[in-house]
């Protein structure tokens, strides 16, 4: 009948802090990658509606607290995410968690993706044009196609961010 119906999990007020967000949104999924499952955090709604605020942080990426400045506690998910995922892969490890063998070998690639009115658009490399969603067993459900960066440090996650948003 064309209806969707989608479960609210939870709505937060406007005084909530990105850290508040982060923590019940982003650091269990980020847990669970990091225990080896496959995770995704994934902004949706109209225009304007704080999306890129909540996933990266005030001005989109281009504030100086996302280069390590004086407002870090204003760092959206994303960010948070790196910090959290480079802290824990060179050697801190939180309570409950099992350390890394010292032989494990981490590869991160980062790409940017942009949906809008159902096209797919690699802002990394806007070129890059005719993107589809393939799934392959081996690799799972990916973009084919799309561009994606190596990073070594919660820096370069961002300097990859950066270099997308200035194409938005």
């Amino acid at each position: 009948d064309g209806a969707y119906r989608f479960d609210l999990d939870r709505a937060f007020p406007e005084t909530a802090t990105q850290e508040a967000v982060y923590e019940y949104v982003g650091q269990p999924i980020i847990d669970a990658v990091l225990s080896g499952y496959n995770g995704t955090i994934f902004a949706y709604g109209q225009t304007g509606g704080g999306k890129t605020h909540s996933m990266i942080g005030p001005d989109g990426g281009s504030s100086p607290a996302l280069s390590g400045g004086a407002a870090a506690s204003q760092e959206g998910i994303v960010p948070r995410a790196a910090q959290q995922i480079f802290d824990r892969i060179t050697g801190s490890v939180p309570d409950g968690a099992e350390a890394f063998p010292d032989d494990t070998e981490f590869t991160l690639r980062c790409s940017f993706l942009e949906v809008y009115r159902e096209q797919m658009r690699d802002l990394l490399n806007p070129a890059n044009t005719g993107l589809k969603v393939k799934e392959l067993p081996q690799r799972g459900l990916f973009v084919d196609g799309l561009s994606r960066e190596y990073v070594t440090c919660k820096a370069e996650v961002m300097a990859v961010l950066q270099a997308g948003a200035r194409v938005r």
